[in-house]
């Protein structure tokens, strides 16, 4: 409640600081010119005629009128002739009543004639002014404010065009050399593969697997869309393989993916990513501690969970790239439909991927 009042106060306070201004300076004025002081009441009632007269003319009779075109003909009027009449009325009553009160004591009656009303009606004008004043002054600032706004908006969205279309061209570039690279690639590949396939099947063997894995990437790198997870954990499978050629006694890794979830349709290289993070920061030396790569599915959930034991003496740094892509690409893909999290639970780090499928 206090930060509601505080609030509204902060709104208000200019505006009870020249209401004061006003009301000192007329009620000195006119005391000095006309000799009378009236009784306090006197002013704090007449003072709140004109303030609602103040508001009410431009906080809803000038928005009201000058809402329409053909509106003005009639509306403007109509509308002050009734707040004018209004005023005129609600102040007859009021003297009358101060006067019967003796609130105020140099007149003995108030009579509604032609010089009661002309005065009534020059005060009344002189705040519809005001009033006039001030709701085209606020709606001045209003049509400013919206049109240095639009102005901001607008060069936001030229910025942001102009990085989209050098990221687009930047795009388009690394594409061109991709189309070049990957040929003379798999190229020298297959040549390295003709020839040592004579000295040894298994190293020919992960020839093989490697130009399959980059052409995997490769060609899921230039296509929009989802792939089968089944299809992306056979490359993972094919990784791993790779790995276990060059430490056969240090590969202990559990792989378990429900038949279910290989028909899933999933933005691709994912699951690479997560193998290929397990490989460099894992530590594979424990068989009772396997590092693990779950993915289970049902009819409202796909879940992914990669856990491995931390590898004091890493095979590369890490800068955390990997997996802020894959963070980026799960929220660019599904927004809010898929989740996640990655932590450290003693020396296990544990990655874990959610996908709504409802």
């Amino acid at each position: 409640m206090i930060k509601i009042i505080n609030n509204f106060l902060k709104k208000i306070w200019l505006h009870l600081i020249v209401w004061s201004l006003f009301i000192v300076y007329e009620a000195v004025v006119i005391g000095l010119i006309f000799g009378v002081f009236g009784h306090p009441l006197t002013y704090l009632l007449h003072y709140i005629l004109v303030i609602i007269l103040f508001y009410a003319t431009a906080e809803w009779l000038l928005p009201w009128c000058l809402r329409g075109r053909f509106k003005l003909i009639w509306a403007i009027p109509l509308g002050f002739s009734l707040i004018i009449s209004g005023f005129i009325l609600a102040n007859y009553i009021l003297d009358g009543w101060l006067v019967k009160q003796d609130f105020i004591t140099h007149i003995e009656k108030i009579e509604f004639n032609r010089e009661f009303v002309l005065r009534v009606l020059y005060r009344c004008i002189y705040i519809l002014g005001f009033a006039t004043a001030y709701y085209f002054s606020i709606s001045y600032l209003k049509v400013s404010r919206n049109a240095v706004r639009i102005e901001k908006e607008r060069l936001l969205d030229i910025i942001k065009n102009e990085r989209i279309q050098a990221a687009v061209e930047a795009a388009e570039n690394a594409f061109l050399r991709a189309q070049i690279n990957p040929h003379f690639l798999f190229n020298t590949l297959s040549y390295i593969h003709h020839h040592v396939n004579r000295h040894s099947t298994e190293a020919a063997d992960a020839i093989i697997q490697l130009s399959e894995i980059m052409r995997y990437a490769l060609n899921v790198s230039h296509e929009e869309g989802f792939v089968r997870i089944g299809t992306e954990m056979d490359q993972v499978e094919k990784l791993l393989n790779l790995h276990q050629m060059r430490r056969p006694t240090m590969m202990h890794v559990h792989i378990d993916v429900d038949e279910q979830a290989k028909d899933v349709m999933f933005i691709p290289l994912v699951l690479l990513t997560l193998a290929e993070n397990m490989i460099k920061y894992a530590d594979f030396n424990l068989p009772d501690h396997p590092a693990t790569l779950l993915v289970a599915c049902d009819e409202k959930r796909l879940t992914i969970r990669s856990t491995n034991l931390i590898n004091p003496n890493p095979m590369a740094e890490s800068n955390g790239k990997g997996l802020q892509n894959i963070l980026s690409r799960l929220q660019h893909s599904y927004i809010e439909k898929a989740a996640y999290q990655h932590h450290i639970r003693e020396n296990t780090f544990e990655i874990e991927i959610y996908l709504d499928l409802s």
